[in-house]
């Protein structure tokens, strides 16, 4: 399950910046999570890429 604490300090700690396209759709779900979590967008799209990564199963052809 993908869970996401309230918070409102924000933390800095080795970051980049790029440009990753999502649909609008997708970008939705995002901000809804924002509204109700408090957290930036950048911080919940951290948090779901390392959540889906961790939980990656490799699948062979």
């Amino acid at each position: 399950m993908f869970t996401l604490q309230k918070r409102r300090e924000k933390r800095v700690t080795g970051r980049t910046t790029e440009v990753i396209r999502v649909r609008n759709s997708t970008l939705e779900y995002v901000d809804e999570m924002v509204e109700e979590s408090g957290l930036s967008r950048q911080e919940i799209i951290d948090r779901a890429v390392r959540y889906a990564y961790n939980d990656l199963e490799w699948e062979e052809e």
